[in-house]
Parts: structure tokens; C-alpha cells; sequence
């Protein structure tokens, strides 16, 4: 098994309307935030056990970001777990883990994200996706929001703000970037 993660890293964080939004997103996608069997989202709580939730009290708690939230998503009997980490200074990180979900359930997933990302750029400072957890060792906290550090093992795709590019991609790497209508550069190595 591997660590496959998609993660996205953002300068602000989600509040209760921000996470009805990407939920709908989501759903949309084919993945649901309720539990249909039991009517309600699902936490994780430390232990890793079930904590059925209202959706509104998700999104509330999301909003008020006091600590990182596990929150599954589900498609079919299948769940997909997803971490709200609020930053201490600013900003958040949403990591999707993607072990044992299959490769269009991932694109899916990554297709929703990349619509967020170009709506709200200025909001975005990277984000990854990686298929094989290749690199989930390497600190993408500090690079993404600390560096400038060397760029570490590449992802799947990575998506990188202006200035995050301009400050910690090495020149050789440079020309495998594109340069998105939304200003953002991207890495992509996928299929």
C-alpha cells in the first residue's frame, strides 16, 4: 500500500459557507459528506473512531478552526479521508488521503480541487498530488509555506503560486512548468 495524498495548501482558511461549497463541489464529483445509512458526516476523532456529526456542526467546526479535522467523504460504501489543518499563523492545509481509492475517484477529486484553485488563486499557495506517496516524507509544510527550500521529490502534478515558483524552483526545473491563466505554474506528470 502506499501513502498516495492529494494536499492543498491555502493562505486563508475554509469557513462554514466555503466548506457547504466545496462539499456541493464534491458531491457533484460523486462524493458525498453524508453517510447514507446514517444521515449525518463523520469524524474522526483521536482515536480514529466514527463521530457522527450534522453537517452544519462540520462545517461550523471547520469555520471556527480551533484544531485539525478528519472528516470522511463517502462514494458507494467506500469513504475517503480528508484532514483540515488550520495553520498556526494563517491558512490551512486539506490533505485527501487517497490509499486504496481508485485512479478516477482521484482525477475526480483533483479536478475539483484545481476549479477551487483557479477561482481563488490569490488564496492558493500550492498544491500536490501524488499517486505512489513518493514524496509524502518530504516536509511540504516548510517549502510551501517557509521556504526557500530545495525542491524535493515530484509529485504527480504540483500546482505552485507566482511567487512560491519564483523564490524555490531551481532553473533547471523551471521549463517543466506551465503557466496557467490563473497565474499559478503547474507540474504535471500524471497518466
Amino acid at each position: 500500500m502506499s501513502d498516495a495524498f492529494l494536499s492543498w495548501f491555502r493562505s486563508s482558511r475554509t469557513s462554514a459557507e466555503e466548506f457547504f461549497a466545496l462539499a456541493e463541489d464534491l458531491r457533484a464529483a460523486g462524493l458525498s459528506i453524508v453517510n447514507e445509512t446514517l444521515g449525518t458526516a463523520i469524524l474522526l476523532n483521536i482515536e480514529g473512531d466514527n463521530v457522527p456529526m450534522p453537517v452544519d456542526e462540520t462545517a461550523r467546526l471547520i469555520g471556527l478552526a480551533l484544531a485539525p479535522l478528519n472528516v470522511k467523504w463517502w462514494e458507494g460504501g467506500g469513504a475517503l479521508v480528508s484532514l483540515f489543518e488550520p495553520n498556526p499563523v494563517e491558512g490551512e492545509t486539506q490533505t485527501y488521503f487517497l490509499d486504496g481509492q481508485p485512479l478516477d475517484l482521484r482525477d475526480r477529486l483533483a479536478e475539483v480541487l484545481l476549479r477551487r484553485v483557479a477561482k481563488q488563486p490569490d488564496d492558493t499557495i500550492g498544491l500536490i498530488l501524488d499517486h505512489a506517496g513518493n514524496s509524502v516524507d518530504y516536509d511540504w509544510e516548510r517549502f510551501m509555506r517557509y521556504g526557500p527550500v530545495a525542491l524535493g521529490p515530484v509529485p504527480d502534478l504540483l500546482v505552485l503560486s507566482a511567487p512560491l515558483f519564483e523564490q524555490s524552483v531551481p532553473d533547471d526545473w523551471r521549463e517543466d512548468f506551465r503557466r496557467g491563466e490563473d497565474g499559478m505554474y503547474v507540474l504535471d506528470r500524471r497518466r
